[in-house]
């Protein structure tokens, strides 16, 4: 998905939400992907039904108001984000039961901003239920060429 972050807010503030309920529970976040608090750090978090709360943060805050393209690749054992197709953060998922991770695909909600909502602008979300390598960065729209005018011819005296 492409993300613009417009502003920092003091408490986690929630993108996005895979799952199978509202809650926090073990299974419940499967991911989350949400801003740390007072920053614009993204964190990627999973809850499976052995370990709650897993996480993987971009080190690097995002800056206010410019464009991100983020992935989110989440597999039976792994989970990592990029951003701008460079690799943020990786990590394996703690799991024994990794059957368990994931609810039942007719189950799984998508909630953006479940809890309180971050404050950005979050566009072409596209979910794929199988690995994928991570999509380009996106580019900004192309800037206009100038336009030139023809000069403007000076002024002509005549002597009198």
């Amino acid at each position: 998905f492409d993300i613009t972050p417009l502003g920092v807010l003091s408490e986690w503030a929630n993108i996005v939400k895979f799952s199978g309920s509202e809650g926090n529970a073990a299974g419940d976040r499967i991911p989350l992907v949400s801003f740390r608090p007072s920053t614009t750090q993204l964190r990627l978090s999973i809850s499976t039904m052995e370990a709650c709360c897993q996480e993987c943060t971009e080190f690097s805050p995002l800056n206010v108001n410019q464009l991100y393209h983020v992935d989110v690749i989440v597999e039976e054992d792994l989970m990592q984000l990029w951003v701008d197709g460079q690799l943020s953060c990786s990590r394996a998922v703690l799991a024994s039961d990794t059957d368990s991770m994931l609810p039942p695909i007719p189950d799984t909600k998508v909630y953006f901003s479940s809890g309180t909502a971050a404050d950005v602008l979050v566009a072409n979300m596209y979910y794929a239920p199988t690995t994928e390598a991570p999509t380009p960065a996106p580019t900004a729209a192309p800037t206009p060429a100038p336009t030139t005018t023809a000069p403007t011819p000076a002024p002509t005296t005549t002597a009198p």
